[in-house]
């Protein structure tokens, strides 16, 4: 008879803190196969716990500082905040049709992400940015006093936790970020659009 800590070592049943995030997972074999390494972890450890308890911290969660920077995908956009979006989603590739205000009224943005790994939005207020004290890229000209509504964002924690939870994914994605006046957008792309237009609304 197994004792409970050996049958959740066989089973291959584990649970992962990283970073404040948290997340159980099942890997057959994995009393055989798993070997933290500096190279993958840091602040590693390891204990028995019915099972296998990782406390890690990943290597995506580095002293790096998350910045939001302009994005400009295409030349020509205006220097103006966006009213509005709406957005449909199918076989990983989301499109997007935002529409500018003020300065920029009567222009609409399409935008057509493909491989998009995940995506959310939040209003005005519930955006984690909010918390985070970081500040963003304004515009220019007569609507100065409003932020960018396109941005990028080095260095993201929330791709980091992304991520960590998934271990499958290859270290080469994106955050873009769509803002409006009281939503904004986040998308997590394998690249940049696959298609960006500029029209009249």
């Amino acid at each position: 008879m197994l004792s409970p800590r050996q049958q959740g070592r066989q089973a291959g049943f584990g649970h992962v803190s990283a970073g404040g995030w948290v997340a159980d997972w099942r890997i057959p074999g994995l009393k055989d196969a798993i070997r933290p390494s500096s190279a993958d972890f840091t602040g590693g450890s390891l204990r028995p716990n019915c099972g296998i308890h990782i406390s890690v911290q990943s290597t995506l969660m580095n002293n790096q500082s998350e910045q939001y920077k302009r994005w400009e995908p295409i030349d020509g956009l205006p220097e103006a905040p966006m009213s509005g979006f709406d957005c449909s989603f199918a076989c990983g590739i989301l499109v997007l049709t935002a529409t500018y205000a003020s300065s920029g009224e009567g222009r609409e943005l399409r935008v057509e992400f493909d491989d998009v790994e995940a995506f959310k939005v939040y209003a005005e207020f519930s955006d984690p940015w909010m918390a985070t004290g970081l500040s963003l890229p304004s515009l220019t000209g007569v609507d100065h006093r409003w932020r960018c509504p396109l941005q990028e964002v080095i260095h993201s924690t929330w791709i980091a936790r992304v991520m960590s939870r998934n271990g499958g994914l290859e270290p080469h994605w994106r955050h873009f970020v769509i803002s409006t006046m009281d939503r904004t957008l986040h998308v997590m792309a394998s690249g940049p659009p696959r298609k960006v237009e500029l029209g009249s609304a």
